[in-house]
């Protein structure tokens, strides 16, 4: 027998171990994130005229408080290719492979430009960094624009549409 067929086969077998152990871990992960995370918003039938839009790769959505958490439930856990609109009513995320995520104005918390997130740096400001309530969590959904000029304007445009923070939220955030 050849020297070299037992380590080939050790080896092999330690990064199948390590793939399945990486895929059960995701597996895992994400359904104790559907079991903890409510349902996405529905995308409502009517929306207003789009302020702004722009062609986006969807980056990651990660908890606002913990930007190395990435949320893989509902299928948030996957790059992909989209668009971003945003209308009066909220925010629109188009994602190649996945229904549509909808962040209600009422839901937004702001949004800046990003350097990175838990797996994507870029140039400064390039990312779009989406703040936003989803039930009791805050998460940021970060878009990279495929124009760097798209930036600044959905930027400003999700920015005058996130309402007042209310009494309780700035409490919490002095508290923190």
């Amino acid at each position: 027998m050849d020297e070299k067929v037992i380590p080939t086969t050790i080896t092999i077998a330690i990064v199948l171990l390590a793939f399945v152990g990486m895929w059960v871990g995701w597996r895992r992960r994400t359904r104790s994130q559907d079991a903890e995370l409510p349902p996405l918003p529905a995308l409502p039938s009517q929306l207003g005229d789009v302020v702004a839009q722009a062609r986006v790769l969807y980056a990651a959505t990660t908890r606002l408080t913990d930007p190395l958490d990435r949320i893989t439930a509902r299928r948030l856990g996957f790059r992909a290719h989209g668009e971003v609109f945003v209308h009066p009513e909220g925010v629109v995320i188009e994602r190649a492979g996945a229904e549509p995520l909808f962040i209600a104005s009422e839901s937004l918390l702001g949004a800046e430009a990003a350097d990175w997130t838990i797996d994507k740096g870029v140039e400064r400001g390039g990312l779009i960094a989406v703040h936003w309530a989803w039930g009791e969590f805050d998460v940021t959904t970060f878009l990279r624009p495929r124009e760097a000029s798209d930036g600044p304007a959905v930027i400003a445009a999700v920015n005058a549409l996130t309402p007042p923070p209310s009494a309780e939220r700035r409490s919490r955030e002095l508290m923190f």
